[in-house]
C-alpha cells in the first residue's frame, strides 16, 4: 500500500508530532547497552522531490543520529523506528575497518549485534513491504 506522507518537524528536533526519538534512544540504550552511549539524536531533513529517503544516518564526527522525518508517521511501527535508532547506536560503537581501501561500516560483528534487535526480522519484513513510502516526497508539487 503507497501511502504519501506530509511531515512538518522543525528540522534538528528531537521531537516529532508522533515520535520523540530522545526518549527511544534512550529507551534501547538502556535495554540493549546498559549505558548513556553519549550519541545525540535529532529528525533529519526532507528529501527533496524524486529523491529516495536515507531513513537513519549516524556521523562519526559530531556522534550524532539523523533521522528522516518520514518515519514520524503513525503509519510506521514503533518497533521499526526502534530497530532504525538501534542499527544507527550499532555504528557509534563498532570499529570500521578499512579492507581494500574500503570502509567496511557493516561487518560480520556489526551485523550479529544488529541481528540481536528483538523485532529484527519483523523490522526487516515491514522495510521491504513498506519501502514506497520512503520513496514518495513529503512536500506536495506547488502551481
Amino acid at each position: 500500500m503507497l501511502k504519501s506522507v506530509v511531515v512538518e518537524i522543525e528540522p534538528k528536533s528531537k521531537y516529532g508530532k508522533v515520535y520523540n526519538l530522545l526518549d527511544l534512544k534512550e529507551s534501547l540504550e538502556l535495554e540493549y547497552f546498559n549505558t548513556d552511549l553519549g550519541v545525540n539524536i535529532r529528525w533529519g531533513q526532507l528529501p527533496r522531490r524524486g529523491k529516495v529517503s536515507v531513513i537513519g544516518r549516524y556521523t562519526f564526527a559530531t556522534r550524532t543520529i539523523s533521522i528522516s522525518p518520514l518515519l514520524d508517521d503513525e503509519f510506521v511501527p514503533k518497533y521499526f523506528i526502534k530497530y532504525v535508532i538501534y542499527h544507527e547506536l550499532l555504528h557509534s560503537i563498532f570499529p570500521v575497518p578499512i579492507i581494500n581501501g574500503r570502509a567496511q561500516y557493516h561487518t560480520p560483528e556489526f551485523n550479529r549485534a544488529e541481528a540481536m534487535f528483538r523485532d529484527y526480522e519483523k523490522a526487516l519484513t515491514w522495510e521491504v513491504d513498506n519501502i514506497d513510502i520512503l520513496r514518495v516526497s513529503a512536500k506536495p508539487k506547488t502551481r
